[in-house]
């Protein structure tokens, strides 16, 4: 251990004013939140629907187009038709069949978020009768489309197709069609679900990709604010309905901690990354400050549990959605991981002699422990002044808290947890 002296001073990819699940081929949401796993030949759990194992690989931009280019050719590309809007889009995908490649369209929509999967990149448009991806290619990405703002109308051409399912629009132009932010309404194009259970029964029914991510609709949801990831400058939160917890994911600050304890209403993008359901969040809304957060159940377990499942490419054992969507108490030791030598991280152990190190593991290993969010990479100064665990740290005694499963570190063979600190040693 580290010692130190104390401081007196931490996808739906299409719908016509429906809902309709799907899938999309995709790679990694957020390196911090996604390791790069391929799908194992056998699937642990009966709520992680796949697809064929047919789909073009998504770690290079030259096989997915590749793939694209295999199924332009078989199309007829004669015309150009302006679409009135994105339902007939929709409409119109819904007569190919798998595989094959439709019109090239132009249609005019307002842009809302742009999601990157490494060297993919899909640009969610939408209208009041619906929404749509589009598919652009890493070039164009980075050439044309990096600094396009969103909430502002544009007109796109591309070209239709269907895969695994889905109606897309393959990229091929834009143009400006506004000058100023466009005002978006999403209420005609969304579904409101009344709890994460609802929210993981609608994942049950999306495709996934050889890595374990897709897409479902946008829906809308309710929840408190129990926890943010404040490393991440509060871009991801989880929120609770009082039953179960859900991953909440922004480009932007989702909220200060002070609105810890607050329920809001999440307007999204339903997805599954690497096995992990979590909204990517278009808009949000404040509903009312909660006196006070009670959790009604949580399970208990030991540090070293999570060790059952594994996101590494070569073993694919992951979690339920309703694994992700409990709260843990444990009973644990917390510990600085040594062979992390220019910071602390701490993390929890069943035993104080247990190490959060994975020093000599082999890939299908995983380290008996946890990592806690929000007490990694920090200065021994920084622990000592933020860090609710500090105290347990340097006098090496237990602590019982509560926390969520948050995400698999492919790197270091390790689960990382998301604390929830008004639970600790209560």
């Amino acid at each position: 251990m580290k010692k130190f002296i104390p401081v007196v001073i931490l996808f739906t990819l299409t719908s016509c004013n429906q809902n309709i699940s799907v899938a999309s081929d995709l790679s990694s949401l957020d390196s911090s939140l996604v390791s790069e796993p391929s799908l194992s030949t056998s699937q642990e759990n009966s709520n992680l629907p796949s697809i064929e194992s047919s789909l073009p690989s998504l770690n290079n931009d030259n096989s997915l187009n590749s793939f694209n280019n295999s199924i332009f050719s078989d199309a007829s590309l004669t015309s150009n038709p302006q679409i009135n809007n994105l339902c007939d889009v929709i409409l119109m995908g819904e007569q190919l069949s798998e595989g094959e490649s439709g019109e090239i369209i132009t249609f005019k929509a307002t842009y809302v978020k742009m999601i990157n999967f490494d060297f993919n990149h899909y640009m969610l448009f939408v209208d009041e009768t619906g929404f749509i991806y589009v598919y652009v290619n890493n070039n164009d990405y980075s050439t044309k489309l990096k600094n396009k703002k969103t909430n502002y109308s544009y007109k796109i051409t591309g070209n239709l197709s269907k895969q695994n399912g889905n109606t897309i629009v393959n990229f091929q132009n834009i143009e400006n069609d506004s000058d100023s932010e466009v005002k978006v309404d999403y209420s005609n194009i969304i579904r409101h679900l009344n709890s994460i259970e609802e929210f993981n029964l609608e994942a049950n029914n999306i495709l996934l990709d050889n890595k374990y991510n897709g897409f479902g609709p946008l829906v809308s949801i309710e929840g408190i604010i129990i926890a943010l990831d404040e490393s991440d400058a509060n871009k991801k939160a989880v929120i609770y309905d009082g039953n179960q917890v859900l991953t909440i994911i922004s480009d932007r600050k989702i909220s200060d901690k002070t609105n810890i304890g607050t329920k809001f209403n999440f307007i999204g993008s339903l997805n599954i990354q690497s096995s992990h359901p979590a909204l990517l969040l278009l808009e949000s809304s404040q509903i009312t400050a909660i006196d006070s957060i009670e959790i009604s159940h949580s399970e208990t377990v030991t540090s070293s549990y999570f060790t059952k499942w594994n996101l590494n490419s070569d073993v694919m054992k992951v979690p339920s959605y309703d694994d992700y969507a409990k709260i843990y108490t444990s009973t644990v030791y917390i510990k600085d991981d040594d062979s992390k030598s220019n910071a602390y991280y701490l993390g929890m152990v069943d035993n104080i002699t247990d190490s959060l190190s994975d020093s000599g593991m082999g890939k299908r290993d995983v380290v008996k422990g946890a990592y806690l969010m929000n007490n990694l990479n920090k200065t021994a100064e920084e622990i000592q002044k933020y860090s609710p665990f500090a105290e347990y740290y340097l006098n090496e005694i237990s602590v019982t808290f509560s926390y969520v499963l948050f995400n698999f570190n492919n790197s270091d063979h390790i689960w990382r947890v998301m604390p929830l600190d008004f639970t600790i040693g209560k």
